[in-house]
């Protein structure tokens, strides 16, 4: 018959005991919530890196689009808008 350990430990709170398979236990699952941490990190990254991509895409095309483009807020002020709008505007495009 083999003796089980007690590891003992101690925080402000106070004592708590537990065995050896109970912290290797909490050890893996620490691990595995680790790694899919990680793995919810990459994703992250990946998705944001698809984003930053496809707002270039969308970009360029407003960009070269020949229509006037542009976005007003809700209080109708121009938030943005592509050159074509900008030179039209300013005086700058003859038509």
């Amino acid at each position: 018959m083999s003796a089980t350990s007690l590891i003992v430990l101690e925080d402000d709170s106070g004592m708590e005991w537990k065995t050896r398979e109970q912290l290797e236990d909490e050890m893996e699952a620490l691990r595995r919530r680790v790694a899919e941490l990680e793995a919810g990190q990459d994703e992250h990254r990946q998705t944001r890196e698809a984003l930053h991509q496809s707002e270039g895409r969308w970009k360029a095309l407003v960009s070269n689009l020949p229509l006037r483009v542009f976005c007003k807020d809700r209080s109708s002020v121009y938030v943005a808008c592509n050159e074509n709008f900008a030179r039209r505007v300013s005086g700058k495009d003859r038509l």
